[in-house]
């Protein structure tokens, strides 16, 4: 009788043992699931198609200074309309994205935050640091000048983006800046010919450069046009833009879809770990999705179609293996995913051929 005391007694002793290890094993596994959950979905399968730089400015205590990207972006820094002290040291960081295949690559999607589409003519994230490792803003009211290359602000709004929680950038426009058109009197007093240009100023500036052009009377005209020596040089760069913030920046435009549809997408192989494009043959947009979960079936809604629309699915595996599946968006509403081994090679011809050009 002792001896099964003593046996139930040390069984039951065991039996607590087990049950105080309980919760740090459940704590310990479910640590290392989000560690592995948040390693891939840090795997953005087409990273490596990226070949932006960042680009860093080591401006220091510089009150002014014009800097130039390697790919045409001038950018007007002033010190004093920045919110920050006299003694901070400063970085000005500047990433261009003017190929259409970076955009994707980062996953710099052309929807705004209301769901509409967007057609862009190019990216820039501009950045400023202190040495004390904070991100600085503009002062209230205050804007930093930016010239874009190649005319690509003509016919093109100013959009604002930031990543949402599921990784995907979303914009809003600049509201802040108006189009107005006003008359190139250098542009009259050197060739005697009219000429408008439109431009976009902000809201608080519109009155001045509306009387700005009133200003602008036939008899000044002629009286100026007598002299000789002048040199045109038009009274204001229409290319300049004031951006009232420091972060994502967009040069495009809204364009209307043919028709919104539904897709749904058959999951049977369960697979997990996957980003889908949505890309237009015809314009310098596309739109993406990332999913984690393996679920049978996945529903796009109100998916933009815009011509030719293709579906572009891309998976990372674990063992670093690229798959992909690439679907025309037709009349059908369904679609089975059925991926394939693939390479960046065949990833990268694909994308160009299922866009516009390289170059937006």
């Amino acid at each position: 009788m002792k001896k099964s005391l003593l046996c139930l007694t040390g069984f039951l002793f065991l039996l607590s043992c087990i049950e105080d290890e309980k919760p740090a094993n459940t704590t310990s596994l479910k640590k290392n699931i989000e560690i592995e959950n948040n390693i891939k979905s840090l795997q953005n399968p087409l990273a490596s198609f990226n070949e932006v730089e960042t680009q860093e400015f080591q401006l220091n205590l510089t009150k002014d200074s014009l800097l130039v990207g390697k790919k045409g972006t001038l950018i007007y820094f002033n010190r004093d309309n920045l919110d920050v002290g006299a003694t901070n040291l400063l970085t000005f960081i500047l990433e261009e994205y003017y190929d259409f295949k970076d955009l994707v690559a980062r996953q710099i999607s052309t929807q705004t935050k209301d769901g509409r589409l967007l057609e862009t003519s190019g990216v820039i994230r501009i950045k400023v640091k202190s040495d004390d490792g904070s991100d600085i803003k503009l002062k209230k009211g205050k804007n930093i000048q930016v010239i874009f290359p190649d005319d690509r602000i003509v016919n093109n709004d100013i959009y604002y983006g930031e990543r949402n929680k599921k990784g995907i950038v979303k914009w809003e426009k600049d509201t802040t800046l108006v189009d107005t058109t006003i008359l190139d009197y250098q542009f009259v007093k050197t060739y005697g010919i009219d000429k408008y240009i439109r431009i976009k100023v902000p809201k608080d500036s519109l009155d001045y450069y509306l009387e700005l052009n009133k200003s602008f009377s036939i008899a000044d005209i002629a009286i100026d046009s007598q002299d000789t020596n002048s040199i045109y040089n038009p009274i204001i760069d229409p290319a300049k833009i004031n951006l009232q913030q420091l972060k994502w920046i967009n040069i495009d435009r809204l364009t209307e879809p043919d028709f919104l549809k539904n897709v749904t997408l058959s999951n049977q192989r369960l697979t997990d770990y996957f980003s889908v494009y949505i890309l237009y043959k015809e314009l310098n947009s596309f739109l993406n999705y990332n999913f984690r979960e393996a679920k049978a079936e996945i529903t796009l809604e109100k998916i933009p179609i815009k011509g030719k629309t293709q579906l572009l699915i891309v998976q990372l595996t674990s063992e670093n293996e690229l798959k992909s599946q690439l679907i025309n968006l037709g009349e059908k509403n369904r679609y089975i995913m059925k991926l394939k081994k693939t390479s960046i090679e065949k990833l990268s011809e694909l994308l160009k051929n299922s866009t516009t050009r390289d170059s937006i």
